[in-house]
């Protein structure tokens, strides 16, 4: 693995974490409050605070090669999966961030 190619890594590693998320944050079976996950609430926030970095540098890394290499559209195009994910981590770690 080097830089070049850890934006395709990031967007390949955002898919199950996001399963995991989306799976996991659902209200545990039998409670009817919907106080309770089906994985811990510590779980969900590194999961998504590990899946919000490592597409962030994904997306920042992309960029720098996008503007040394030019225009690719397939470079684009995972740029911009790595963006989505970053905000649907982002958007998930306010979620489940107690206040």
């Amino acid at each position: 693995m080097n830089r070049h190619n850890f934006p395709f890594i990031a967007l390949a590693l955002s898919v199950p974490l996001a399963i995991a998320l989306v799976f996991g944050g659902r209200p545990a079976a039998g409670d009817t409050t919907g106080t309770t996950t089906g994985l811990p609430l510590l779980t969900l926030l590194a999961i998504s605070e590990f899946g919000l970095i490592v597409n962030l540098i994904a997306a920042g890394l992309g960029v720098h090669r996008l503007a040394i290499l030019g225009w690719d559209p397939l470079r684009a195009s995972i740029i911009g999966g790595c963006v989505i994910f970053s905000l649907f981590f982002l958007s998930q770690l306010v979620r489940w961030w107690p206040l």
